[in-house]
């Protein structure tokens, strides 16, 4: 990640940094008065708390007790950060916190790309921006060729990669099989502790999208908005430490569908 290239690339490169390794903390990113971004929101780089909190969390992890909010991110909390270390240089800027099921909308509104509602959405690429009015929104990196999604998204228990079931609800999807591959061989810390990494059909038509205008607020000089989902987790993964772990070498082989 590089704070301010305003690249799709790094939107995505931006967007995995917290994988893995932050918690799911109800009100994470937002400020006090829950009216906007907390300072964690309009933080340049991870801060080492949300891995410190993780670290000392276990399987039985419950969003529902109280904790700090500065110890992990909400899913909207999650975006309004990736969105601060793609735009700004800088902390302490103004953020770009927002109750999820408005950011898809709000953010075509400023110029920023095209937003078509849940029922007008035919496909979906990487870097589209999906809002749901049941509260909740992620950040897409491919279609797969079964049809399920793969994503990034903050929800319980933390920031992680997942999949989608097919279309007609086929759960051992593409997309799913690619995101646990990749959460076991990079993030085996994590994986031990919250393998799962499936999601419904709700993600595939209760979502509203914003699809980035790559000529005007991004660009996207390596032409990843056409990559499909196993090239492009390829390269944004070719130089990717291993997190909080050591590699699981019982992967060897990256599944190729998509």
């Amino acid at each position: 990640m590089i704070p301010g290239l305003r690249t799709l690339k790094n939107l995505l490169e931006t967007a995995l940094a917290p994988v893995g390794s932050t918690m799911y903390i109800y009100g994470g990113g937002w400020n006090d008065a829950d009216d906007g971004a907390g300072k964690d929101a309009v933080t340049i780089g991870v801060p080492l708390q949300w891995r410190d909190f993780f670290l000392t969390q276990g399987p039985d992890y419950d969003f529902h007790h109280h904790h700090d909010r500065r110890d992990g991110l909400d899913c909207s909390g999650y975006v309004g950060w990736v969105l601060y270390n793609v735009f700004r240089r800088e902390s302490g800027g103004e953020g770009y916190v927002l109750p999820s099921a408005e950011m898809a909308k709000t953010f075509a509104a400023y110029g920023w790309g095209t937003y078509l509602p849940a029922k007008e959405v035919q496909d979906y690429r990487p870097g589209d921006l999906m809002s749901s009015k049941q509260r909740h929104v992620y950040i897409v990196l491919g279609a797969c060729a079964d049809g399920s999604i793969l994503l990034l998204h903050a929800s319980p228990p933390g920031v992680m990669l997942s999949g989608t079931v097919t279309p007609s609800g086929e759960p051992q999807s593409n997309a799913v099989s690619l995101a646990e591959y990749y959460l076991k061989t990079y993030y085996p810390a994590w994986y031990e502790k919250f393998p799962a990494c499936g999601r419904d059909l709700s993600y595939l038509n209760e979502y509203d999208q914003l699809r980035w205008d790559l000529g005007g607020v991004l660009k996207d000089p390596e032409g990843y908005r056409l990559l499909p989902p196993p090239l492009l987790l390829a390269d944004l993964f070719k130089n990717k430490k291993y997190s909080l772990g050591k590699p699981d070498n019982s992967c060897d082989k990256r599944p190729y569908f998509w």
